[in-house]
């Protein structure tokens, strides 16, 4: 069973990721490499609002 703190772990993780990519990608001279990374970006951030959303539906917070 998933907790809350396990949650909210997941979401500090994925926080982390997004914080530490973005200045990657946006100061990447390497144009194939930016896109990868602004499409990781992407992903995490649609990770991040699924959690919140999951978490807010089943757990009330």
């Amino acid at each position: 069973m998933t907790t809350a703190g396990d949650t909210n772990t997941a979401l500090s993780a994925i926080t982390t990721v997004i914080a530490d990519l973005t200045p990657q990608a946006t100061n990447s001279s390497n144009a194939a490499k930016s896109n990868q990374l602004q499409g990781a970006i992407t992903a995490a951030n649609w990770a991040l609002t699924y959690i919140k959303d999951v978490q807010t539906l089943v757990v009330g917070y």
